[in-house]
């Protein structure tokens, strides 16, 4: 099944992640933004409702965190 098609059989609106969207690179990554934007404007009846891209990315440390500066 594609991801319009999932879309219409599920009950619900449909949410999607991709985890580590930034492992794609080159035309693999381009591809995968191209067909994002064009299913955009078939949302929420052929689409997901939502999509998030996620990333891993190393977030540097300055202080350590502690209960009296929490982090941010």
């Amino acid at each position: 099944m594609n991801l319009p098609g999932w879309a219409r059989a599920c009950s619900r609106p449909l949410v999607l992640f991709f985890d580590e969207i930034d492992a794609l690179r080159g035309q693999s990554l381009i591809s995968v933004l191209r067909q994002l934007r064009t299913g955009f404007a078939d949302r929420p009846g052929a689409f997901p409702l939502s999509v998030a891209l996620c990333e891993e990315m190393a977030v540097p440390v300055s202080e350590p965190v502690t209960a009296e500066r929490p982090s941010v």
